[in-house]
């Protein structure tokens, strides 16, 4: 559906996805407790060393 855009409209949009990817990691930070972002955290070193070990999560 998109292709059928005309370039100048799929162009602009292209850019406020850039734009949004950018920010929405630092946004939903903001936005969580320190207890959440820190579950986060470890939930994401533990998939790490299992990835590294050959070991599923």
């Amino acid at each position: 559906m998109s292709k059928n855009l005309p370039p100048e409209i799929r162009a602009y949009f292209i850019k406020m996805g850039t734009e949004g990817g950018k920010l929405g990691g630092k946004i939903r930070a903001a936005k969580l407790s320190p207890e959440r972002r820190k579950e986060i955290a470890q939930k994401a070193v533990a998939a790490r060393w299992a990835k590294r070990n050959g070991k599923p999560v």
